[in-house]
Formats: C-alpha cells, sequence, structure tokens
C-alpha cells in the first residue's frame, strides 16, 4: 500500500447542468405605468435602480420646494413624466438586452 490517493473520477458524479430558462419578457407598458404611479418605480421595473432612486429622490424633494419657492412644480412634474418616459425606454432597453423583441 502506498498511502492514501485521490479518489479517481467517476463519470457517475458528474451531473448534467439543469436546464436555465430564459428570462420572462417584461412588458413596457407596466413600465410606463409604474413610472406614473411613483416616479421612479418603472426604472426599477427595468432593473435600473440606480436612476429610478435618482428620479424618487428629485420628486421627494420637489414636494417642499413647491411650498417654499413654487419652482417644485416645475422639477416634480419633470421627474414624473421623465420616470414614465424612461420607464418605457429602459425596459425596452431591458428586453432587447436579453434577445427579447419588443
Amino acid at each position: 500500500m502506498t498511502g492514501w490517493q485521490p479518489p479517481q473520477d467517476d463519470p457517475r458524479h458528474y451531473q448534467e447542468q439543469p436546464y436555465a430558462y430564459p428570462p420572462r419578457p417584461k412588458s413596457t407598458g407596466v413600465g410606463f405605468v409604474l413610472g406614473l404611479l411613483l416616479p421612479g418605480a418603472g426604472c426599477m421595473y427595468a432593473c435600473r435602480a440606480d436612476i429610478g432612486v435618482l428620479l424618487l429622490v428629485l420628486w421627494l424633494i420637489s414636494i417642499p420646494l413647491v411650498l417654499v419657492l413654487g419652482i417644485g412644480f416645475i422639477t416634480g412634474l419633470i421627474a414624473w413624466i421623465a420616470s414614465a418616459v424612461l420607464g418605457y425606454t429602459m425596459t425596452r432597453e431591458w428586453n432587447a438586452a436579453h434577445g427579447i423583441v419588443s
């Protein structure tokens, strides 16, 4: 006996990789509506949480600016419209990046 030896590779121990399901498409309509309901939510739905949080913070900052300066109405409206448009376009980009035509 020559001492301990590592076990020999046995093909029975190797299993096939499980089938990976393709990603499900994200709805551009849902991204648009989420962007209308809550600024930034459409971007978060499209897996772009960084931009979604930025739009949400901009919108939240604009609320007190309405009372103080009145300019908050303009910045809030811009954030709200940009959120809806970006929710739609970023969802399309996510679908295109994953090989889904939408």
